[in-house]
């Protein structure tokens, strides 16, 4: 029983030990009470374990923002893809309501714009939020250009990156017109136009009602095109709260 008494109080006196060390880090100085001072050892060790920390940090950070790039990369192509499906079921619906109401000489035009409305705000909802996912890229790849340069400026192993992979993280820009998201920005513009002319088509009616939906769908197309490009650039000299959450 006496060796057991002995043993909990030299536990006691390391645990003590050890949390007067770490005090004694926090506070930079010499324990005031127990006069125990943290040695140059046990800054060494310290400091080393929180590099170690520090860099599985960065390693396990930068391996989930390439996952999370690779996803915002992949929702736009699905947002282009489900979209294009859909303007399809919808163009074929109203004009078919439209054709069979002209054959059986009934009105179902009021059907047919109402289904077009419907498909317009679906399609102006998911353009915005195509252009809501460039940002999130955007950023997320301008980080890992961030961490990617720091590391390789201290060429580690020798590696002096003669490819010149991205290190920059002011790029890649929020609006780049020739960057494939930016096509599918441009393509879904056009599907939003081609519904919106053909919805102006069937109001005005009459053959020779087509140049409105060549106008109708231009100006359609312009306008989206500038809004997104108005708004991308917008981002360009915000943080990343502000341009995500307009607000730090």
């Amino acid at each position: 029983m006496t060796r057991i008494l002995q043993r909990i109080r030299s536990i006691e006196s390391c645990c003590t030990l050890v949390r007067r060390k770490c005090c004694a880090v926090d506070l930079g100085k010499r324990w005031p009470h127990a006069n125990i001072s943290i040695t140059v050892t046990d800054k060494q060790q310290i400091d080393q374990h929180s590099q170690e920390e520090a860099a599985k940090f960065l390693q396990a950070d930068f391996n989930q923002c390439f996952q999370q790039l690779r996803h915002y990369d992949s929702q736009l192509l699905d947002i282009l893809k489900f979209q294009f499906g859909s303007y399809t079921f919808i163009v074929g619906t109203a004009l078919g309501l439209y054709q069979f109401g002209l054959k059986e000489q009934a009105s179902l035009t009021l059907p047919a714009v109402g289904v077009l409305v419907v498909g317009l705000i679906f399609g102006v909802l998911m353009y915005s939020l195509a252009i809501r996912h460039r940002v999130y890229f955007v950023l997320v790849a301008r980080y890992i250009n961030e961490q990617r340069g720091f590391f390789l400026k201290q060429k580690p192993l020798g590696f002096e990156n003669k490819t010149r992979m991205y290190t920059n993280p002011a790029q890649p820009p929020y609006f780049n017109w020739r960057s494939s998201q930016a096509w599918y920005l441009y393509f879904v513009a056009i599907l939003n136009s081609a519904l919106l002319g053909v919805l102006i088509f069937l109001l005005v009616g009459g053959s020779d009602a087509w140049w409105v939906l060549g106008v109708a769908g231009l100006l359609s197309f312009i306008a989206q095109v500038w809004s997104a490009v108005r708004y991308l650039t917008s981002r360009e000299p915000l943080s990343a709260s502000v341009a995500v959450f307009e607000r730090e």
